[in-house]
């Protein structure tokens, strides 16, 4: 059974490892444990979640640090820090500009609208290497960076289209 839970404008929660639902506005922290989590949440939000397969929906300017589980993100103009466990990034829509840190080749996935990017050689088209990072620009308003991670790691089964 997941609890739920709402939070108004600047609070601060946090859960145990319970199954959990969260709806929140804005510049909230919120902090789960271990259990199969649900968070819809709003602009500036600060979230770290724990070793549960969460299911995280953000606004813009959020912070999100994921755990062991295998986590879904989807955000808009976030940073992400990426988990352990086999996370998806979804980037379906007006996304605006994303930095994924810790994100696996091999180990993660980022899906992607299919309208937008047809394919992996799509993706590939729009990739460059920046330093130490992989920048991927739909358009200059959506543009996704993975910290430390080289264009020659990627491969198309780190994509899913949808």
């Amino acid at each position: 059974m997941i609890k739920k839970m709402s939070l108004l404008q600047n609070e601060t929660i946090s859960a145990g490892n319970g199954n959990d639902g969260v709806i929140a506005e804005s510049n909230d922290t919120i902090t789960l444990g271990n259990g199969i989590d649900v968070v819809k949440a709003g602009d500036s939000e600060t979230i770290k979640l724990g070793d549960g397969a969460d299911t995280v929906t953000a606004g813009a300017n959020s912070a999100i640090t994921l755990g062991s589980g295998t986590d879904t993100v989807t955000a808009i103009s976030s940073l992400i820090n990426g988990g352990k466990g086999h996370d998806s990034f979804v980037f379906t829509g007006s996304f605006g500009q994303d930095t994924i840190a810790h994100f696996g080749p091999k180990h993660d996935n980022i899906v992607l609208a299919h309208a937008m990017f047809a394919n992996f050689a799509a993706v590939q088209s729009d990739m460059t290497q920046v330093g130490a990072n992989t920048v991927i620009t739909y358009d200059p308003a959506d543009v996704i960076t993975l910290t430390g991670v080289k264009t020659s790691s990627l491969r198309a089964s780190d994509f899913r289209f949808v």
